[in-house]
C-alpha cells in the first residue's frame, strides 16, 4: 500500500499539532510520529526485531510516500499504539488495512481530526 506520510497531524479542531525541533515549533507529521514510535525501545525485543524496525524507520523517513506491506503496517500500528495519545493512534491506525484483516479500511472523518484518510492514501 502506497501511503503519504508527510501529512500533518491535526487537533480535534483542525489545527496542526506542534512538535519541538531544536527549540522551534514545527507541524507534527504522521512521518515523525511513526518514525519515533518505531524507534522507541521495547522491553524483550530481539536484535532481529530491532534491526527490522530500524530499517522500517529509515524507509519511512527517506520518503514522503512509502510503499508498506501488511507486516510493516502492523508493526507501525503496534508501535504507535504503545507510544502515543489516542488522537495520533486513531489517525495512524486509519491509514491502512485493519490488523484483523476482516474488514475494509476505515478512515477518520474530517469532523473528528480534520484529516480525511483519502487525502493521504495513494493506492492500496
Amino acid at each position: 500500500m502506497l501511503v503519504k506520510v508527510n501529512v500533518p497531524i491535526l487537533t480535534m479542531d483542525g489545527q496542526a499539532m506542534k512538535d519541538n525541533v531544536d527549540g522551534k515549533a514545527v507541524n507534527a507529521t504522521v512521518k515523525t510520529a511513526i518514525v519515533n514510535a518505531v524507534l522507541a525501545p521495547v522491553q524483550k525485543e530481539s536484535g532481529i526485531e530491532k534491526v527490522a524496525k530500524y530499517e522500517l524507520a529509515k524507509k519511512i523517513y527517506s520518503s514522503d510516500e512509502v510503499d508498506l506491506d501488511e507486516k510493516e503496517i502492523a508493526t507501525i500500528k503496534t508501535a504507535v499504539g504503545e507510544q502515543f495519545a489516542p488522537i495520533v493512534v486513531g489517525l495512524v491506525k486509519s491509514m491502512g488495512v485493519p490488523l484483523t484483516l476482516l474488514s475494509s479500511p476505515v478512515g477518520i472523518r474530517s469532523l473528528s481530526t480534520g484529516v480525511n484518510v483519502s487525502a493521504w492514501i495513494v493506492s492500496s
